[in-house]
């Protein structure tokens, strides 16, 4: 797994989708799996952030 997303990256993504691009073009534009497209997407609907959840516990990074 790797580390998390630029907030920036997040943010062109969402720009895209609301723009009316579709979620696999987004995906291959900026190189991202599907999954992570539709997930940022599912995130920013509910919660209207991009930002990432922070670390859920467990051994620090």
């Amino acid at each position: 797994m790797s580390g998390t997303h630029s907030l920036d990256l997040r943010e062109r993504v969402i720009a895209a989708w609301q723009e009316g691009e579709g979620k696999s073009a987004i995906a291959r534009r900026f190189m991202l799996g599907y999954a992570t497209v539709r997930r940022y997407i599912a995130r920013f609907e509910v919660t209207g952030s991009v930002c990432a959840r922070p670390h859920g516990g467990g051994a620090p990074r």
